[in-house]
This record gives C-alpha cells, sequence and structure tokens, in this order.
C-alpha cells in the first residue's frame, strides 16, 4: 500500500508521463485515465480502464461516461494532457473543453458518469471573435511542443493558425502568411517540425518537396527545401507528422495496395531525407505515435514503423479508420465500430489482438488523457 501511495501521489505532482512509465502494457499498477472516442458530430468518455484487458471491467459491455454532442461535424482531436484541455476542430469553430473538472472517485479506479447536457466540461469557443468568421470546411490539428497547428481547407485556398497552446482566442495575428503557400497544391501536408517550425511536404507524380521554416513569423523566414522521389507506381500523400524527432511522410498507391515512409530532421539547410522505405502488401492511411513508437493504418491493415523490422510480420488484411498509442502501451484500432486493442508491452510483435470491444459507433478520431486521482493513505 505504501508504494500506492507514493506512486499516485507522483501521478498529480509529476504528471502522466513519468508516473506511467512505471506502470505499462500489462503490468503494474492500473490508473484510470480518459479515453475519448468521437465520429461525426459526437464526443464520448470512458474510463480506460473498461479498455485494459487485465481489469475485471474488461469482460463487461463497455458503456461510456458521458456522450456529448456538439453540433456540428468534429474534424480532428487534440488532447493537451499537460493542461487537461481537450481540443475539438469543427467546420466552423476550434473548441476546447476543460477536462479537468472530471476526476475520479468515489472509489478508486472509478470515474463517475456524468450527463453532457446538465453538466457538461467548460468549453471555449477560441474563434468567436475572430473577423471575418472562421471557416474551416475540412482540416485537421498538429500539436508541437508549445504550439497548435490548424490546418484549414477552403476549395484550393489553405489557411494555417499557429496559436500558442495556452492562447485565450485565435487572433488574427496567429495565421501564417507565407507566399509559399500559395503555389503548393491542394494534396500538400502540414506539420510543426523543431522547434515548432513549420513543415510541409508536396509533389506531382514521384518527385516531391519537403519544406521547413524554423521560424515562420520572422522577416524574412529562414527555409529549408529538400526533394525525393517516391518508389510507389502512382503515389499518393496520405500523413506527414512529426514523433520521435523527425518528420515522417507516409505515402501509398492509389490501389492502397502498397505503402512507403520517409523521413527528415530538417536540423539545416543541407539535411537530406531518408531513402524510401517500402512496407510491402499494406496500404496504409494514417499515423499514431506515443510512447516512443510510430504506427500506420488503413484501408489495409496496419504496421508498427519505428523498428527494424516491420510488425506485425503477418498483416491482418481489415481496414482500420482511426488509432490510438495510449499512455500505458495500448494500442487501440477502430474497426467500424469496434475496437481491437493490443497490449504493446506483453505482445510487443503485435500478434495476438484482445477484444474486439463494441462502441456502438464508429469513431474517427481518439484520444487519451488523465484525470485527479484520489490520494490514498497507507
Amino acid at each position: 500500500m505504501r508504494f500506492l501511495q507514493v506512486f499516485r501521489s507522483g501521478v498529480v505532482a509529476l504528471g502522466l508521463g513519468l508516473a506511467l512509465s512505471a506502470c505499462s502494457g500489462s503490468t503494474g499498477e492500473a490508473v484510470p485515465q480518459l479515453f475519448v472516442a468521437a465520429g461525426n458530430q459526437q464526443i464520448r468518455f470512458y474510463n480506460s480502464l473498461a479498455l485494459r484487458p487485465d481489469r475485471p471491467e474488461f469482460a463487461q459491455p463497455l458503456t461510456p461516461l458521458a456522450t456529448c454532442n456538439v453540433g456540428a461535424d468534429i474534424l480532428d482531436l487534440f488532447f493537451d494532457q499537460n493542461a487537461r484541455k481537450l481540443w475539438v476542430l469543427t467546420p466552423a469553430s476550434l473548441l476546447r473543453y476543460d477536462t479537468s473538472v472530471i476526476k475520479e472517485g468515489p472509489q478508486i479506479g472509478q470515474i463517475p458518469s456524468f450527463d453532457c447536457n446538465q453538466t457538461p466540461p467548460p468549453s471555449e469557443n477560441l474563434t468567436q471573435n475572430l473577423s471575418p468568421p472562421f471557416s474551416c470546411p475540412s482540416g485537421y490539428l498538429r500539436p508541437g511542443s508549445s504550439y497548435l497547428l490548424v490546418v484549414c481547407r477552403n476549395g484550393s485556398r489553405v489557411q494555417l493558425w499557429r496559436p500558442l497552446q495556452s492562447t485565450t482566442g485565435l487572433l488574427s495575428t496567429d495565421q501564417l502568411s507565407l507566399p509559399i503557400l500559395a503555389s503548393l497544391s491542394d494534396n500538400a501536408r502540414f506539420a510543426l517540425g523543431p522547434g515548432d517550425g513549420l513543415a510541409y511536404v508536396d509533389g506531382v507524380s514521384n518527385s516531391f518537396t519537403l519544406g521547413f521554416f524554423p521560424n515562420p513569423t520572422s522577416s524574412p523566414p529562414t527555409f529549408y527545401q529538400q526533394s525525393f522521389t517516391s518508389t510507389l507506381v502512382f503515389p499518393q500523400l496520405r500523413d506527414f507528422r512529426y514523433p520521435l524527432g523527425q518528420l515522417y511522410v507516409l505515402l501509398s498507391n492509389n490501389l492502397n495496395t502498397v505503402s512507403e515512409t520517409v523521413t527528415w530532421n530538417p536540423t539545416s539547410a543541407t539535411a537530406t531525407p531518408s531513402a524510401p522505405r517500402p512496407i510491402p502488401g499494406r496500404g496504409l492511411s494514417s499515423l499514431t505515435t506515443g510512447q516512443g513508437l510510430i504506427v500506420g493504418f488503413g484501408p489495409r491493415g496496419f504496421a508498427r514503423l519505428d523498428g527494424s523490422t516491420l510488425l506485425p510480420t503477418t498483416n491482418p488484411d481489415e481496414a482500420y479508420q482511426t488509432g490510438l498509442v495510449s499512455l500505458d502501451n495500448y494500442l487501440y484500432l477502430g474497426r467500424g465500430a469496434e475496437l481491437l486493442i493490443y497490449d504493446l508491452q506483453g505482445d510487443p510483435s503485435l500478434q495476438s489482438p484482445l477484444g474486439p470491444k463494441g462502441l456502438g459507433f464508429a469513431p474517427t478520431h481518439l484520444a487519451y488523457g488523465p484525470v485527479s486521482l484520489l490520494p490514498v493513505n497507507p
């Protein structure tokens, strides 16, 4: 019991990243967290313990703590785990929910359910004061260390916003106005790279260009640019992110039968991208990262990409529309209205999925974050 007291105090004082390093996967004490699934206009909150295969709750039907309707299609989610804020991008607004009000209790391991119509988490509309009004028919979020990149497309026009994660509302000065944006194709992808600088990838046919602005608001901005050639037939840009200290480009062919990745660490103007790494037999469309891992998933299977060996060695030829690596080292993959679960510590080769767990709807986005824990006396 003494260990439990020290450990749980450590969660509150030091934060989830440090605390959960001591108890991940199928070993150690399980700590309740918020598991968030979103799709269409709905956000559902769950106690993460109900999704852990080593817990008795796993055998029970999965019931959300709450179901919240945001009144608009959800384009993307980002859970700021340090501030305990859930960012939600919709076509007409950027919302931020304060999840610090969701706490463990009255017993250890429990998170009380709540009614989003009666007592929803406090929320902010961060775009309500913009003029002209915020418009984002399609888009996504890419977090950095201190900033958040908001990417919005309206036809052939792209708008990029780069607010601090601590902002109280988007300002016109948060919008990036770089001349090169007008010359990029509709397929260009964006992310925040080293030091929260702006990175992009764009291409035509098999020729692609990577660009990086270490400080996109300086005048004139420093700019690095490199090119690479894809080995795929009719390659398509699928995803672009900055995990593990380098930019990852994910491509697949137009039939989604084979994929490849290219990495780049733009530390200087002469830094060159890696050679394309083939991912045979898998059509991957998205990346999820966490706990030092990178997993690609899509309409044809999934793969762990952070090691020298492609895992799993045999590909489950199934379609996955969303995925998440959690803080306690589980991989969750959305397959329609079901979640498949892999224990990344107990089954690092990803050969034996657990579940599935029925969600009752097909989420398009997943997120994971902390709750305040009860103190435990010795």
